[in-house]
């Protein structure tokens, strides 16, 4: 749980940078190189690794050398399921998260000019091959008893037909939305509710869903624990994920859309054997985020459950996590990792890591992988002493402004042409 609510804060407190960026993004469009601070190679320390660049601050060494070890173990489990016949190759599809459209931004979607941010993120992701695109819809935001739920049934249809427009494939998450003022500008209010009557309002949702939007892949559950802690509901282990799927799929009118559900790979193997036997979903999810030994171990046990049952999977979210580089749960802190993922010293991680996860995605059959903070593929912010010594908030709008101007004059970052390299290779 723990990890799904960082990588949750990660997304939104970015994205809602963002939006307060948004009004410089003309004047920074025309100098954006002179909105990235220089280098400051006073920072700087001698390389006490091979592989460890010397541009790494000494804070940041060992978690760097952490992940570097945890790359090298998903390689190698990349290796064995390129020659796995339990794993059989598949056209798997190469998408990115739209987080300029996530739910948990509130009123912020309702904005003059948002949809206009959603068209020009779609051209971007078409510019790099992307072809599709995982969406966060959060309940219970479109039921007619949610402040504005029309009008974000609107703004969600519009979205929808931007990336039918752009010849990608929908994939939409249906997720509560959080409580956490930090992480959601909306205040949905659970109290009251039931595992039995979420049940049947989520699945009131997920109908409308497959009628105005018309995803391919829709997933009800994808972190348990998570639910759970938002919803306040006893729904994280295998007995009430079972009851509580089979309720919401129950008189579900699903067209052509599939619908899914699965776990984090923080969490037990044991919830997602379950879903694949015990319910009727059309496929499993996973997401994958901290890279420690059982977390990859979990992975390679959820890609043999989905083989098992002969049902797709989808990995509808994954990054590397940086506050969490073994995968023990609590070590990391969302305000703390939102601002440290930002730092350019990363790029050469995430970029081999989406070169990794992506081909470990080819090779094990996987239907589709999306990675989750997308805004990095337009650029990271050099290190600099005075940047890092002062507030959070400061590393994160100089994040926002590079990669809004980024967006707008079509200039990827190193980590979102690896992406698009990785995607291209069959």
């Amino acid at each position: 749980m723990l990890q799904g609510m960082r990588r949750k804060f990660n997304l939104i407190a970015g994205a809602l940078a963002a939006s307060l960026t948004m009004a410089l993004l003309t004047a920074c469009t025309s100098a954006s190189a002179s909105a990235q601070p220089a280098p400051d190679t006073a920072t700087s320390v001698p390389s006490t690794s091979a592989s460890v660049p010397a541009s790494v601050p000494a804070q940041f060494r060992g978690d760097y050398a952490t992940l570097e070890a945890n790359i090298s173990d998903l390689q190698r489990q990349q290796d064995q399921g390129a020659t796995d016949p339990v794993h059989p190759a598949s056209g798997t599809i190469t998408a990115g998260a739209l987080n300029v459209a996530d739910g948990n931004r509130g009123r912020s979607l309702l904005a003059p000019g948002t949809l206009a941010e959603v068209g020009a993120v779609l051209d971007r992701f078409q510019d790099l091959g992307i072809k599709g695109v995982m969406l966060e819809v959060g309940y219970p935001m479109l039921l007619p008893s949610f402040p504005d739920s029309s009008a974000y049934l609107a703004f969600y249809k519009s979205v929808a037909s931007m990336v039918s427009a752009h010849s990608m494939v929908l994939s939409i998450e249906l997720n509560p939305i959080f409580t956490n003022p930090q992480i959601s500008s909306l205040d949905p209010d659970y109290s009251g509710l039931t595992v039995s009557s979420y049940a049947d309002t989520q699945r009131q949702e997920a109908q409308l869903v497959i009628d105005q939007l018309h995803p391919r892949y829709l997933t009800l559950l994808d972190e348990p624990s998570t639910f759970a802690s938002n919803l306040g509901l006893p729904i994280a282990n295998s007995a009430a994920v079972v009851s509580l799927l089979n309720q919401e799929l129950s008189g579900l009118d699903r067209g052509t859309t599939l619908v899914g559900a699965g776990i984090g790979t923080w969490e037990s193997a044991a919830i997602e054997e379950a879903i694949a036997t015990r319910t009727s979903v059309d496929y499993l999810s996973v997401h994958v985020y901290p890279t420690g030994p059982e977390q990859l171990s979990t992975l390679d046990q959820v890609t043999s459950i989905a083989a098992r049952a002969e049902k797709p999977l989808v990995m509808d979210e994954t990054w590397l996590s940086k506050s969490d580089p073994t995968g023990r749960p609590g070590k990391g802190n969302a305000v703390v990792e939102q601002t440290e993922k930002e730092w350019s010293f990363w790029e050469p991680l995430d970029a081999t890591y989406l070169t990794t996860i992506t081909a470990y995605a080819k090779s094990h059959g996987i239907s589709l992988i999306s990675p989750f903070s997308t805004d990095l593929f337009f650029g990271y912010v050099p290190w600099t002493t005075a940047l890092a010594s002062g507030p959070g908030k400061n590393v994160r709008v100089t994040a926002s402004r590079i990669e809004l101007s980024n967006i707008e004059s079509g200039q990827p970052d190193p980590v979102g042409l690896a992406y698009a390299q990785a995607a291209s290779k069959s």
